[in-house]
């Protein structure tokens, strides 16, 4: 018998959902498009006729989309979707298994069991070896990593982006645009918050929220008062940092942003992994 690889499996399905429903490859393209996506239209459609082969984060941003158009049938649990690759960087970012589900977290994040103290030391030591190893906190980023905080706060027009390590004590902003580079307290911060999870963490107004509303940024300069950030995997699959975006308003980000900030991040994971 000969062997199917994952990656036909993946686009097989795809097209074979496509064709069963009927989706417009037109409408595919404008979801694609609207989380991130850099193929063309043209492209999108030769894979989707199994003409073309695109990368993996590329594939699993078609099969979010082809997913978000699939007819209510096809939304209960055990109904064939389009499957996603599970590559590291997919997974990182939010795009892999449960993707099609709200995967952002507002004012805070979901409440989880409580987890046994020695677990929580045990994975807190393994989350710093993997930032260690990384190399990050003594090399200088590489320039396409450097240039990504800067075409956030563009994209977004924040106050302010960064990607940030989370360390021991200190929060280390690798490369920062709109504030000072300078290492911060971890304790209480946003960073801290982000690196608890795999989801996007969105605070909308730091002062209605009781975790943040008294924190010395928040309360004095720089006076933070809105904040969006996606964890960033090291070495072993440990949450390391973050690239986040912060404001000096409240406000709120659109599905299409969420999207966008997590495919920025996606960049800055492509560039810690190669």
């Amino acid at each position: 018998m000969v062997g199917v690889s994952y990656e036909d499996a993946q686009q097989s399905v795809t097209r074979h959902l496509v064709s069963r429903f009927r989706l417009n490859t037109e409408k595919i393209h404008g979801v694609y498009a609207g989380t991130g996506g850099l193929e063309t239209r043209e492209t999108v459609s030769a894979y989707l006729d199994g003409a073309a082969r695109i990368s993996p984060l590329q594939r699993d941003l078609v099969s979010y989309a082809v997913n978000q158009l699939l007819p209510a049938s096809q939304l209960i649990a055990g109904a064939v979707r389009a499957p996603y690759s599970g590559s590291y960087p997919s997974v990182a970012c939010g795009y892999g298994p449960g993707a099609d589900e709200d995967r952002v977290v507002i004012q805070g994040r979901a409440d989880h069991p409580l987890t046994h103290a020695a677990m929580l030391r045990h994975e807190e030591s393994e989350r710093l070896s993997s930032l260690r190893s990384s190399g990050l906190l003594e090399a200088p980023l590489t320039e396409s990593i450097a240039r990504l905080p800067r075409i956030a706060r563009d994209h977004f027009g924040t106050m302010a982006a960064a990607v940030t390590l989370v360390d021991r004590e200190v929060l280390v902003s690798k490369s920062i645009i709109g504030l000072p580079n300078r290492d911060r307290p971890r304790r209480g911060s946003f960073c801290e918050e982000t690196v608890q999870d795999n989801r996007t963490f969105i605070v909308a107004d730091a002062q209605s929220d009781p975790r943040f509303s008294d924190s010395p940024h928040v309360v004095g300069p720089p006076y933070f008062r809105f904040y969006a950030g996606h964890p960033i995997l090291g070495p072993g699959g440990s949450r390391i940092g973050a690239l986040c975006i912060v404001d000096d308003r409240p406000r709120s980000l659109s599905h299409a942003e969420e999207h966008k900030l997590r495919m920025l991040a996606a960049l800055v994971q492509l560039e810690i992994l190669t």
